[in-house]
């Protein structure tokens, strides 16, 4: 049977040295590297093309609820693909375990990301609730890994409470330049570790 993780002393956290590498698999990880991969992309394509015109016919009553919701799923995808990276690296002996379970590589941003938002289903673009929805239960099941092998979190530790209105959009000019270079470069990494292990 797989115990999650434990605490030893107040305040710090033990993790078993086997307990990362039998929860987050190689087969599990490669999954949700690629989903992760595939929802930013297609979040991209979308807030870029068609989301635009959703965007412009949205009355006015619904133009900082669709901004919100757009920085919020903005916020799951970036927090969900930085997680996944920190356990690569402890599979790959980059992070030791110990430090991979402290408040700055834990899943963040949780006062943001697990907020359900108000109820828009029936107001917001269909193509971006879908989205919107995806992202949400992407971050949940992530959420649930990174209390399993870590442990419950600690409010009072946390240091990534942030804003949402300080959280960076997908639809921004500053992020969507430097969006196609860091899927290129998302993937040639899984590629590189798929050669690794081949």
């Amino acid at each position: 049977m797989i115990l999650p993780a434990t605490r030893d002393l107040p305040g710090r956290l033990f993790i078993p040295g086997w307990l990362v590498t039998n929860v987050v698999t190689f087969d599990l990880f490669d999954r949700l590297f690629d989903e992760t991969i595939d929802l930013i992309e297609q979040t991209v394509d979308y807030l870029q093309a068609s989301g635009k015109s959703d965007r412009a016919s949205l009355p006015g009553s619904l133009l900082i609820p669709y901004t919100t919701e757009t920085m919020r799923l903005s916020t799951q995808l970036m927090q969900s693909m930085a997680w996944l990276m920190v356990q690569k690296a402890v599979r790959m002996g980059e992070l030791d375990l110990s430090e991979a379970g402290t408040p700055k590589h834990r899943l963040g941003a949780r006062r943001v990301c697990e907020d359900p938002g108000p109820d828009l289903a029936r107001l917001l673009p269909e193509r971006f609730v879908v989205l919107a929805e995806r992202g949400r239960g992407l971050y949940a099941r992530l959420g649930r890994l990174d209390r399993f092998v870590f442990g419950p979190t600690d409010p009072l530790a946390s240091s990534d409470q942030p804003r949402l209105q300080d959280a960076p959009s997908l639809g921004s000019g500053i992020v969507l330049p430097h969006t196609a270079n860091t899927i290129c470069s998302l993937r040639a990494e899984r590629a590189r570790l798929r050669h690794q292990r081949a």
